[in-house]
């Protein structure tokens, strides 16, 4: 899987929040995330479940957790 990188500010409070989300959204569904991200009810499990899919599972990695 090649590394795709997307440029979103961070919410500072002023920027219109419905249009992050809409963003948002876009990146989830052409990531092919979106249902993945919907079915998570904690951000706790959230984070577990896109660890397992992205995170390299390498010798290096694994010494360093």
């Amino acid at each position: 899987m090649g590394t795709i990188r997307f440029n979103i500010e961070k919410f500072d409070g002023v920027t219109n929040f419905n249009l992050l989300q809409v963003w948002m959204m876009a990146i989830l569904v052409q990531t092919s995330l979106k249902k993945e991200v919907l079915m998570e009810k904690t951000s706790s499990a959230l984070w577990k479940m896109l660890e397992t899919l992205f995170v390299t599972k390498s010798l290096v990695n694994h010494l360093v957790l």
